[in-house]
């Protein structure tokens, strides 16, 4: 959308054209930082920040001087429209419908950075995992003593199965319901099965 709606070869639009994306990156990558571990332990300040490329050194010191106790992800965005308001006053937009639509893709965009950073905020009460987990491994133990056939001498009683099949794929049906739980937990870390961030950052970098 950018790329249509803002057209030219010079080096103004050039520049116009990746100082916009430049701001929805460090939206994503300021979001990254909050969430995943990999990415805080790659980008641990904001001066790796702006080492990295995502950031300047004048757009790092205007973030530092904003004071808030929340999480400052907007604030790129805020750049972003306040650029598109100037490039649109200097006629570097095709049409004020081609500036709207950049501004709709924005928004969107901002909108599921903000789910992303709600969805770690919001984090599961720890209590709930602590009961799912002593339930789950009480049900195993309870079938592992609970369903064996005891032979108490009666001639009554002829065991014909020695293996449990269908407790046996309960068990593992349940056991893997927990594992894929405990990952769903914590899906932006540092293990093999989370999702990669760091990836997404280098590709759109």
């Amino acid at each position: 959308t950018i790329a249509m709606y803002i057209p030219g070869c010079d080096n103004e639009s050039k520049l116009l054209r990746k100082t916009l994306m430049q701001n929805c990156n460090l939206m994503a990558v300021l979001v990254f930082r909050s969430i995943s571990e990999s990415v805080r332990s790659r980008l641990k300040s904001l001066e790796d920040v702006v080492n990295a490329g995502f950031m300047t050194y004048a757009e790092m010191e205007t973030y530092k001087a904003v004071q808030s106790d929340v999480n400052l992800y907007w604030l790129p965005g805020l750049w972003f429209s306040h650029r598109l308001r100037e490039a649109q006053a200097r006629g570097r937009i095709i049409d004020s419908y081609g500036a709207q639509l950049i501004m709709k893709e924005l928004l969107e965009f901002r909108s599921k950075c903000g789910i992303l950073w709600s969805y770690d905020w919001v984090s599961i009460p720890l209590v709930y995992t602590q009961v799912v987990t002593l339930s789950t491994y009480s049900f195993v133990i309870a079938c592992i003593f609970g369903r064996q056939c005891i032979d108490n001498g009666s001639k009554d009683i002829s065991i014909d199965a020695y293996f449990s099949l269908w407790t046996v794929l309960q068990i593992l049906f349940y056991m893997g319901l927990l594992k894929v739980a405990e990952h769903m937990i914590n899906p932006y870390g540092e293990d093999d099965e989370d999702f990669d961030l760091s990836y997404l950052l280098n590709r759109h970098s």
